[in-house]
């Protein structure tokens, strides 16, 4: 995957695991890529995420949903989702260390 698709695939795969907790299907997805756009996907993706995870009972959470992992606890999709955003920024870190670009401070 190139820059805008590995980050294309995070927003794809954030609204596929929050659909899940929902126990419905994801929204239609958009294919961007200019950058623009795939920086508004990325952004509306997490903003969709917290709406969701926001909201999550403790029914929920104990109960099983589909995920791009296969069948989960809420618990385990929120764990899944944890694991796979941490795991493809650092990939996007790389790409930008290898074109020259300071990544930016990761804020908390």
């Amino acid at each position: 995957m190139d820059f805008g698709q590995l980050m294309s695939h995070i927003a794809t795969t954030n609204y596929q695991f929050c659909a899940g907790l929902k126990d419905s299907d994801p929204p239609a997805l958009p294919s961007p890529t200019e950058k623009d756009a795939v920086v508004k996907f990325i952004s509306d993706s997490f903003d969709y995420c917290s709406a969701v995870i926001s909201n999550l009972t403790d029914a929920q959470l104990g109960a099983v949903h589909n995920s791009p992992d296969g069948r989960l606890s809420g618990r385990e999709v929120l764990l899944a989702m944890y694991v796979h955003v941490a795991h493809h920024p650092g990939q996007a870190e790389i790409y930008l260390r290898d074109k020259g670009i300071r990544s930016p401070s990761y804020r908390i």
